[in-house]
């Protein structure tokens, strides 16, 4: 022995069970290009169905019918009002919604549980208003298709001779409420598309 103390080396231990950083997890591009889509989506709707309430909601016509003067407007048929209804409720939802979408674009918005549970709520109310939308526009598409050819059965003449303009603004209306159910089914689409997303990245 050289008489002299050994030095102990100290090494330092470093503690595996401390928590580490977790960066915030983003939505990625795929997921903001879908959510995008999705907001466009809903604005077209929502100008689709502006376009076809306006439509419907303006539509009127006189016409002599033997020696009457008769008038044609769109409250005369229920399915008809009924459509109008449908068309102004489902828009609103389209706006609103489009608002949530937007709001999911926002780097700050994170992925957490009411996001989820925001996701699920669209989704759903999507296909609720798909359905409500069809139905309303189908009921309508019966009206329109018995004042263009009339009902032997029952024995319903055709009117649209006599009211042609009133049966192809009513025709316009009625194509452009299939657009708007078309429009609502893509938005459902990309809602499942952004829920399985969130799935991914949770």
């Amino acid at each position: 022995m050289d008489g002299q103390s050994n030095k102990a080396t100290i090494i330092p231990v470093t503690d595996r069970t401390a928590p580490t950083h977790v960066p915030k997890r983003v939505v990625g591009s795929g997921g903001r290009k879908s959510m995008l889509a999705n907001l466009l989506l809903r604005i077209f709707g929502a100008v689709v169905l502006v376009t076809a309430l306006v439509l419907m909601a303006t539509d009127e016509q006189t016409a002599m019918v033997s020696v009457f003067k008769i008038k044609a407007k769109f409250s005369d048929a229920k399915a008809f009002k009924a459509f109008v209804a449908a068309t102004s409720i489902v828009m609103g939802y389209l706006l609103l919604s489009a608002i949530a979408v937007l709001l999911f674009l926002r780097p700050a918005m994170e992925t957490t549980s009411s996001r989820k549970t925001i996701a699920w709520l669209i989704f759903l109310s999507d296909q609720l208003m798909t359905y409500f939308l069809l139905g309303a526009t189908a009921a309508s598409t019966e009206v329109a298709y018995i004042a263009k050819y009339g009902s032997n059965k029952v024995g319903w003449t055709p009117i649209c001779d006599r009211f042609n303009k009133f049966c192809n603004h009513a025709a316009a209306a009625l194509a452009l409420g299939y657009l708007g159910v078309l429009t609502l089914g893509m938005c459902a689409v990309l809602s499942v598309h952004g829920l399985i997303n969130h799935r991914n990245t949770s």
